[in-house]
């Protein structure tokens, strides 16, 4: 068959000859073969034997065969204990194409099965129908599976296991530090020589006697038995643990080979011969029975049990001794007593919840005895008569398997005790039917079983058996009465579950153990025996520290009821008494109501569950109508207390008085006394502090008794400022002492109304305080001096300093805190707390931060202040002072842990050399004697900077220059418009600000000034002349950066010029530009962005012309595509000029006339020509506006800008930084003055006589050394009668101090307002005559640049090594005036012991005579008045005599009791004194 032709005519009427597939015949045919497919055929079987008859088998596999098949692949799971791991490489037979259509399930749920590794040929691309012609081999394909056995559970291919393998899965594995030991457990070939040669492998927590034990019960596969029992015979192994019982667990229940005889020996392996003798068995009975009477009591050795329990089982197993069976019948009787009892130990109490045993909780021991108690049932072989079970069994059996479901519901079992669970299952399953039987015969055995979980439970109706498959459960109803209501119980015999109404019964839903009321009340207690609440509208009942607790959720709130003495109490969430009770007795406290006597019990914490108790405080609860009133009241020893309302007018003023310490307005605790008028005491119990009326109506403080608090707190005279301070003054007559109060917590600081700072503290982070004295003789406040109250103390001196002196100390805030953090008490410390960390670093902060800015140039500096605290309080020294102490602190404390120790304060760079130049630049007197040096600088080295640097400030600076009001003409850029052509990418205006310049202006460069120009124009644009700071600070920077200055100077310009702000020279608004684009029409560009929209050659109508006559092949396709390009380049052109009508004018659409080749749809238009349109008219626009903005430049006429020579600054390198200017020291002014004269005075205080008498022994002591003479004679008593009578003897020898005459008051008084201007006039005539006469000090005077002149700072002067530098008369002087201190607070304290009526300390003081030379002891001087007391002439003796010691002797000396024996006036002096001379 031939192909068929077709006469056509061309385009110039000739006939061509054209073969058309479509309307020939052999082609059609052609095409129809070639459509026909041949689908594979693979064959369903194996070419090979060996493979296709395993399918063959397995495709009808007997159901016998696939059960004991799927059941030994179980075994081995348990064995190997495989996860689950799915293989998707894996096509059952069921799903296999060639065979699936034969295969057939074995029984449903069949396991292991047949699957390949591969996919039939129908699934693969080989299955594809393949095209004729087509050979047999292409066709008929081979079996293309891969089969092997598959498991259909775990989803995976079965793996095969080796014997050895079995044997280790059957080994059980030693945890924690016996896993070393595991080979010892493995197997019995080692031998005992080898345990010992491994000794020293033996872990550190186990003894080598232990380690041997262990290894030795194993060595030998006859001699186990026998080194079990002489292991628990001298206890050489840890049975509590679970690796030893692990160990004896696996040699007495592995079987081991048969031995030499096989099993001939009554079916016994070797391992278990020795079994068979009578003697043994009555041996290893016996150990037990040993073993059990020791573990009374020890719940904790359940293992232990456990391992007696095991032992025992085996010898009634294998014994054939009836008498030995019966004999372990009783130890297995009597483990189950044991077990039994502890059982009823751990459910029966509370726990903490944090009282956990280091392995296992109470709930995996109460888990392990239960599983041990059911263990002892197991046995098989009951002696004659013994009926099984009995009824008690059957109790305990059933009870245990209730306590294990419980426990494990908690609390599941570790890893390692899996094999109790695993064993608990079988005996589960073993004994079920057994018990089932005897409940089925005595139903009340499940009575007595739930009475002992459930102590109220009381049966209703009778058991039932639930039907199958239910058959496990039996079923009861409770009674019920008007008070109880019904509760359907049900419980599983077999695993032991334990439902009411079918909730677990010994648990709590986390609605009510989350909620907070009883998270307070029982906290993270254990709380067991949970029950349905037989009390109507409660939910559950539980039992809690032998108190009868019932719980219910009613109206979504907790409630909670306890019955104690047949009395109901319902708790009182705290937040119900919100408002109507003091915070202290809201929180650590419960709220109790007692429906019987309509009260509510305010309960500590401590006394959580106790019962009633007179000593709480209780309201009393009166109903009047509609209104429940209640009083609040408590029974003390003196009376009765009420409690004052904290809605009541006086706790409100009372709380007005104490806000400055508690800013809680109900934190205080007011109590008041019926029987007493018009007295109450208040109680703030944040810092156990006690205020009461006293007979004047003043509050005063019981912890400081006399002192009232003072509404003035100028009687502080420092510490302004402050918020959180209270005052105390004390008044005698004309006389004022005062005390301050000051809470301790976390301080925060803000800048007051007048510029000064205001001081308070976070209510949040208050905890405790402290109480100052206010010691006007030295003018300094007077701690505890411990390192907390010192520091706190510091850190608000340093807080609250200002520009001007405080009265009290006569210098400002900042000296005395510097002068405190300075001094010995802040480098003295035995531990560092938290607080003290936390003031350090406060204090650190202080310092201004100086860093180089920018870090790389160290050109300019940036300082941060402290936000609140005025300039001139922010002292440079505080930080370098706190770094002292901390190094301190880090090089005395070594034996500290290191999380103990405070940090080191971080690294600044640069910081070290910015402090001390600022120093030296402004720098102002500091009266602290001990000079505080800077340090050196760490990792600075200041150079000299380059000549570039130089370059770029002197272009800052000319910017600078022209912000000058007088400026006009400025040196502009005359080619702007050029030399922003080349500009790549301009950026838009940003509507920035120049407030925020520093978030924008990115430092050390600019990329590019066209990324800032237009937001930079613009701003200057709407900027009047002159400019901001802000302003001209960023042009210079810009100019520091790089920039260049014509273009900085064009904008100054730009602000000049008011033309600007006309809206026409506006910059145009736009994201971002691309100048490189261009900006004017491109004939050549859009036509190529045209040209591509043109239909390709082949889709066009030329691409179809016929070919002409004698015309070959290439010269038609020639002919043809010369047609396409000149048809397409017109149409091109065309579309260009219709696109160029309206430039420069952009319509809103560009539409283009229709053109055969062209696509240009209006979509194409709008995502191709116009966006580059739009681009050349944005910077055609642009450019239009920055030339304008010429023009008006070039127009600009004025006064040209002039601009400074500038000369950098070239700082020297830091080692030729000149030292600091010397300090004025008060030292230097006293050598260079004389002092005043010294006023005679004679020592008032030497006018009160006192005397001396004999000591007379009271009666009372004389009778009682009587009786104890006539008593009971032995060799104590009279040693102990004989030394008795001795000191009563010295003490009759002992001279008792008493006054002529007791002092008046106003004596005293009078006394201490003498001293005081005694003391006021010598400080003021050395104030005059340290004045200097000369202008230039009159100049530091005025300034306040002189030394504060002080009574403290006078002391300073006469400490060591600071008094060697003054002259001697100025010595003698401010000793005298020492002296003067010395004698007014040994006055005061006079003062204080006659107003409190203690007599003999008035005695004592009066009797103080000073007879040794103030100016020969300067240093004792100064300990007594800083520790505000005088030296007896005793104490005196004694220290003199000890430091009389020659040589290296040691001596000892005793004072009698109250006579100063810690009192650091002896101490104190004879260790400085000894030290200085080197002994």
């Amino acid at each position: 068959m031939d192909c068929e032709y077709i006469v056509e005519y061309d385009s110039d009427d000739d006939e061509v000859q054209v073969h058309r597939k479509s309307k020939c015949a052999k082609c059609r045919e052609i095409s129809l073969a070639e459509k026909i497919k041949v689908t594979p055929f693979e064959e369903p079987l194996p070419s090979q034997l060996n493979h296709s008859r395993p399918i063959v088998f397995e495709l009808e596999c007997p159901r016998p065969f696939a059960v004991w098949r799927d059941a030994t692949q179980d075994l081995l799971d348990t064995l190997y204990q495989r996860p689950k791991a799915s293989n998707e490489d894996a096509y059952t037979a069921q799903k296999y194409d060639p065979i699936k259509i034969y295969f057939k399930d074995s029984y449903p749920g069949q396991r292991i099965t047949l699957a390949s590794t591969t996919k039939s040929i129908s699934r693969s691309h080989y299955g594809k129908p393949r095209s004729v012609p087509a050979t047999t081999h292409n066709v008929i394909l081979s079996h293309a599976g891969r089969f092997a056995l598959y498991d259909s559970r775990h989803e995976n291919y079965v793996i095969s296991g080796s014997e050895d393998v079995v044997r280790e899965a059957c080994t059980f594995k030693l945890t924690d530090y016996y896993r070393s030991l595991q080979s010892f457990i493995n197997n019995t070939t080692h031998s005992p020589n080898s345990v010992i040669a491994s000794l020293h492998t033996s872990p550190i927590e186990i003894s080598p006697s232990e380690y041997m034990a262990f290894g030795h019960l194993r060595s030998g596969n006859r001699l186990q038995w026998r080194n079990i029992m002489r292991a628990l015979r001298v206890e050489s192994l840890s049975f509590s643990h679970y690796s030893a019982f692990a160990l004896v667990i696996q040699a007495v229940w592995q079987a081991g080979p048969a031995g030499e005889n096989g099993l001939d020996d009554g079916n016994v392996r070797e391992a278990h011969q020795d079994l068979l003798n009578t003697d043994f068995g009555s041996q290893v009975l016996g150990e037990l029975e040993g073993v059990i009477s020791s573990l009374k009591g020890n719940w904790k050795q359940a293992l232990h049990l456990g391992v007696v329990i095991v032992l025992a089982l085996r010898v009634n197993s294998f014994s054939p001794n009836s008498q030995l069976v019966k004999r372990s019948l009783y130890v297995l009787s009597q483990c189950r007593i044991l077990a039994r009892g502890w059982l009823f130990d751990l459910t029966g109490s509370t726990q903490d919840a944090k009282d956990c045993v280091i392995s296992t909780s109470r709930d995996q021991y109460q888990a392990i005895i239960s599983i041990l108690l059911r263990m002892t049932f197991t046995t098989e072989r009951f002696g004659t008569g013994h009926e099984f079970p009995q009824r008690e069994d059957a109790i305990s059996y059933l009870y245990a398997g209730i306590t294990a479901s419980q426990a494990q519901l908690r609390q599941e079992l570790p890893t390692e005790l899996g094999l109790l669970t695993r064993l608990h299952q079988k005996i589960c399953l073993q004994m079920e039917e057994r018990f089932t039987d005897a409940c089925a015969r005595d139903s009340t055995i499940l009575d007595e079983v739930i009475r002992l979980v459930w102590g109220s439970y009381s049966r209703g109706r009778s058991w039932e058996r639930l039907p199958a498959p239910a058959q496990r459960w039996w079923t009861v109803v409770t009674g019920e009465d008007s008070n109880r209501r019904p509760v359907v119980v049900h419980f599983n015999l077999l695993d032991g579950s334990f439902l009411l109404n079918g909730r677990p019964s010994d648990t709590l839903p986390a609605e009510i153990t989350s909620d907070s009321s009883f998270r307070l009340l029982f906290q993270n207690h254990l709380i067991k025996k949970v029950r349905p609440a037989a009390r109507r509208g409660m939910t559950y009942e539980i039992e809690y520290l032998e108190q009868q607790i019932f719980l219910g959720i009613i109206q979504g709130k907790l409630v909670i009821q306890r019955l104690i003495k047949g009395e109901t109490e319902e708790f009182i969430p705290s937040e119900c008494l919100e408002h109507d009770l003091p915070t202290h007795l809201l929180h650590n406290h419960s709220h109790w109501y007692s429906t019987v006597s309509s009260t509510v019990e305010v309960r500590p914490q401590h006394r959580l569950w106790q019962t009633r108790d007179r000593r709480n405080w209780m309201i009393h609860l009166v109903t009047s109508g509609d209104t429940l009133r209640g009083t609040m009241q408590k029974s003390t020893p003196s009376g009765l207390l009420h409690l004052v309302s904290p809605r009541s007018i006086l706790y409100k003023n009372i709380h007005q008085a104490l806000c400055p310490l508690e800013p809680n307005p109900i934190g205080l605790m007011i109590a008041s006394e019926p029987s007493k008028d018009q007295w109450f005491n208040v109680h703030l119990p944040r810092y156990d502090l006690h205020f009461t009326l006293n007979d004047h109506n003043e509050l005063e403080c019981q912890n400081a008794p006399g002192y009232i608090i003072n509404d003035d707190r100028q009687g502080v005279g420092c510490l302004f400022g402050l918020q959180n301070i209270l005052c105390l003054r004390q008044s005698i007559g004309s006389h004022r002492n005062y005390k301050v109060i000051i809470p301790q917590g976390e301080y925060e600081t803000q800048v007051g109304q007048y510029g000064h700072p205001l001081v308070s503290i976070k209510s949040a982070s208050l905890k405790g305080c402290f109480i100052y004295d206010v010691d006007t003789h030295v003018g300094r406040l007077v701690g505890t001096r411990s390192t907390e109250s010192d520091i706190l103390l510091v850190k608000l001196h340093a807080y609250t300093s200002s520009s001007l002196p405080d009265p009290l100390t006569r210098r400002t805030g900042t000296s005395e805190a510097l002068s405190r953090l300075q001094s010995a008490s802040s480098y003295t410390f035995s531990s560092i707390t938290d607080d003290w960390k936390s003031s350090l670093e406060d204090l650190a902060k202080i310092t201004p931060l100086r860093t180089f800015y920018p870090a790389h140039l160290r050109v300019m500096e940036s300082v941060t202040w402290h936000p609140s605290l005025p300039a001139s309080s922010q002292s440079i020294n505080f930080r370098y002072i706190v770094e002292d102490i901390i190094a301190y602190a880090r090089n005395t404390l070594v034996f500290h842990q290191k999380h103990e120790l405070v940090e080191a304060l971080p690294f600044i760079k640069g910081m070290d050399f910015l402090s001390l130049r600022a120093n030296q630049r402004d720098w102002t007197y500091q009266s602290n004697f001990a000079s505080t040096s800077l340090g050196d600088p760490k990792g600075v080295t200041y150079i000299r900077p380059p000549k570039q640097s130089w370059d770029r400030e002197a272009v800052a600076f000319r910017i600078t220059s022209l912000s000058r009001p007088e400026t006009y003409q400025f040196p502009v850029t005359e080619d702007f418009l050029s030399q922003v052509i080349q500009w790549n990418r301009v950026e838009g205006d940003r509507d920035w600000t120049w407030d925020k310049i520093h978030e924008w202006i990115k430092v050390p460069a600019i990329t590019s000034i066209s990324e800032v120009w237009c937001s930079l124009y613009e701003l200057c644009r709407k900027t009047p002349w002159p400019p901001t700071f802000e302003a001209t600070a960023t042009l210079a920077l810009l100019g520091y950066c790089g920039v260049d200055f014509r273009l900085i100077s064009t904008l100054f310009a730009v602000m000049r010029d008011p033309r600007f702000r006309q809206g026409d020279l506006a910059c145009t608004r736009f994201k971002s530009l691309s100048l490189r684009d261009g900006r004017e029409w491109d004939q050549q560009v859009i036509s190529q962005i045209i040209q591509r929209s043109a239909q390709s050659f082949g889709q066009s109508e030329e691409s179809r012309l016929p070919k002409r006559p004698q015309e070959t092949n290439r010269m038609h396709e020639q002919r043809i595509q010369n047609l396409y390009n000149l048809e397409l380049d017109k149409q091109v052109k065309e579309a260009t000029q219709e696109a160029r009508q309206n430039w420069p004018q952009l319509p809103a659409r560009i539409i283009l006339s229709n053109r055969r080749l062209l696509d240009a749809t209006p979509y194409w238009i709008e995502h191709n020509l116009y966006p580059k349109l739009e681009t050349w008219l944005r910077n055609r626009t642009f450019l239009l506006h920055v030339d304008s903005v010429q023009r008006v430049l070039s127009s600009f006429h004025g006064i040209s800008a002039s601009t400074s020579l500038y000369e950098p600054y070239i700082p020297t390198p830091i080692q030729q930084l000149d030292p600091l200017p010397k300090l004025l020291d008060p030292s230097a002014l006293m050598r260079e003055h004389p002092p005043p004269e010294v006023p005679t005075t004679h020592n008032i205080l030497s006018s009160f006589g006192y005397q001396l008498t004999q000591y007379s022994i009271p009666q009372t002591l004389r009778d009682m050394l009587s009786r104890l003479k006539g008593s009971r004679s032995c060799a104590f008593h009279d040693q102990y009668n004989q030394n008795l009578e001795k000191s009563i003897l010295s003490l009759s020898n002992v001279p008792e101090i008493s006054m002529n005459k007791v002092p008046a008051l106003d004596e005293l008084i009078t006394n201490a307002n003498l001293l005081s201007k005694r003391k006021r006039d010598m400080l003021d005539q050395m104030i005059v005559a340290l004045e200097p006469s000369d202008a230039s000090f009159d100049i530091l005077r005025y300034t306040r640049s002189l030394p504060a002149i002080t009574p403290y700072t006078l002391l300073q002067l006469l400490s060591f090594g600071v008094r060697d530098l003054l002259p001697p008369p100025w010595i003698n002087c401010i000793t005298s005036f020492a002296a003067m201190i010395l004698d007014a607070q040994r006055n005061e304290r006079m003062l204080k012991h006659m107003c409190a009526g203690k007599l003999q300390q008035l005695a004592a003081e009066a009797s103080i005579q000073s007879n040794w030379s103030h100016l020969q002891n300067t240093d004792w001087l100064l300990v007594q008045i800083d520790g505000n007391f005088s030296i007896r002439s005793n104490q005196m003796e004694v220290a003199l005599d000890m430091m009389a010691s020659e040589g290296a002797e040691n001596k000892l000396l005793q004072l009698n009791m109250g006579e100063g024996k810690s009192s650091v006036s002896v101490i104190t002096k004879v260790r400085a004194r000894i030290s200085f001379e080197d002994r």
